[in-house]
């Protein structure tokens, strides 16, 4: 399958028109804007009549939002996940000096 055109989207929801490139069957159905599903799941997607999945030479589509254009929540998440990175890396640093310290006076 793959997405002959997006007729309607709100945010990364989306509505669209799916094709398939062996039977020419379309049907409307729903996707999320993101790379995964641009990459992975439009072109796994079965067509309901002839059973066939995306050739190997599939071309997916890009999303609307990149770089910069991301929503505030998705940016907001992403900074979160690099606090919590952050933070664990400091905490095993500081635990590693520590136990350095420790074997140090042990000596």
């Amino acid at each position: 399958m793959k997405i002959k055109e997006i007729t309607s989207q709100h945010g990364r929801d989306f509505t669209a028109l799916f094709e398939c490139e062996h039977c020419g069957h379309t049907y409307r159905s729903y996707g999320y804007d993101d790379d995964n599903f641009h990459r992975n799941i439009v072109p796994d997607m079965e067509c309901p009549i002839c059973k066939k999945k995306a050739s190997k030479s599939y071309r997916h589509l890009g999303t609307k939002y990149r770089g910069e254009e991301m929503n505030r929540k998705e940016r907001s998440r992403d900074y979160a996940v690099i606090i919590v990175i952050a933070t664990i890396t400091l905490l095993v640093t500081l635990t590693g000096a520590l136990l350095k310290k420790r074997i140090k006076k042990e000596r």
